[in-house]
């Protein structure tokens, strides 16, 4: 088994611009790979082997996936800053 350490924070920006180059922007950005032990940063791990259990809890809560820009969830957000995001 592979297993891969992310930070939990993804810079999606250059992975947006490079395929957006070349075919137009994309409908599917794979953020958890599937099946595949993931470690996080503070050392706790999981594995996403149900990514349409995910894709289905979100559609029938009606929520969008909410893409945090500059950590504003994190950092603004506590601070009373309005927190942008992309959904």
């Amino acid at each position: 088994m592979t297993t891969h350490t992310f930070a939990l924070n993804t810079e999606l920006r250059p992975l947006l611009e490079a395929t957006a180059a070349q075919k137009g922007t994309p409908l599917w950005v794979e953020l958890i790979p599937v099946g595949e032990q993931i470690t996080g940063r503070d050392g706790r791990s999981w594995v996403n082997d149900h990514p349409q259990g995910m894709v289905d809890a979100f559609q029938a809560n009606h929520a969008d996936l909410p893409i945090d820009i500059e950590h504003a969830t994190e950092l603004k957000a506590p601070k009373g800053d309005p927190a942008l995001s992309v959904v």
